[in-house]
């Protein structure tokens, strides 16, 4: 399962796809609609990019994807790359989940518990 907000810039950038007429969903598409999502652009801020220049630099890529004719409505095929992302991210977020335990708060990774501060945790289970 996705968080929120992943699953938000998921649905912007088939959107994107979409209004362009794009016939494949790219991960130009996804990072597209993570440049707007606001955690995602403070993510790459904090690691040196420049939002602006990457804006422009997906906008320019692409523009220069094909469109499909017609009008019809339809659904932009996910590439491989992109369904492999996905892919990854649900794995990491099994992987890193985090629960209340009785101990306080818990990571779980490979099957294996660690203890950590007493927090509330942001997952519901």
């Amino acid at each position: 399962m996705l968080g929120d907000d992943l699953r938000f810039a998921l649905g912007m950038a088939v959107e994107r796809a979409r209004k362009d007429r794009h016939e494949f969903l790219t991960l130009e598409h996804l990072l597209y609609a993570l440049l707007h999502e606001p955690r995602a652009a403070e993510i790459i801020e904090a690691c040196g990019g420049d939002m602006a220049a990457v804006e422009k630099g997906v906008e320019e890529v692409l523009g220069d994807f094909e469109s499909l004719p017609g009008d019809g409505e339809y659904d932009p095929v996910q590439t491989v790359g992109f369904r492999r992302v996905l892919q990854r991210a649900e794995i990491l977020q099994k992987r890193l989940a985090i629960a209340l335990c009785p101990y306080g708060l818990c990571r779980y990774r490979n099957g294996s518990r660690q203890r950590a501060r007493y927090l509330r945790c942001p997952v519901s289970w």
